[in-house]
């Protein structure tokens, strides 16, 4: 069935760590998410025809908790984007030009950003491991 097949793929593809680039992640996030949409939209026209051939139905909400992860996720690795941008921008100053105040600066910035993460955000293990190597 299609939809194993989706669940399969997302829990062994899903980047859920540090290992991932942000820009990596949500690339591979936009991927799946193709996937998942497409499976979503085929898994209830097959409902609402079994439904109109008086068939036993399945559940339309089956790929749902996919769905609302993915969407947690794919935020998750975005705003931990916004600020890894910041930092590869440091990483492109040549040490000859770094100020040493102005990075400090910039870091503390970038950590507060990091801070000011919504709730349901911060609950994941990205955001706590992205923390940890800012």
């Amino acid at each position: 069935m299609r939809i194993k097949v989706i669940e399969d793929e997302w829990e062994k593809n899903r980047p859920r760590s540090a290992e991932f680039a942000p820009k990596d992640a949500l690339d591979q996030l936009n991927i799946i998410g193709t996937k998942i949409t497409k499976a979503n939209e085929e898994w209830g026209r097959i409902c609402k025809a079994q439904e109109l051939l008086d068939m036993e139905l399945g559940d339309p909400l089956r790929l749902q908790t996919i769905v609302e992860d993915h969407q947690l996720l794919k935020n998750v690795w975005a705003e931990v984007h916004k600020v890894w941008v910041n930092i590869d921008q440091i990483n492109e100053i040549p040490l000859s030009a770094y100020v040493h105040k102005k990075v400090k600066e910039t870091l503390d910035h970038l950590l507060e950003m990091m801070n000011d993460f919504p709730n349901k955000l911060r609950a994941h293990n990205v955001y706590d491991e992205y923390k940890a190597l800012l």
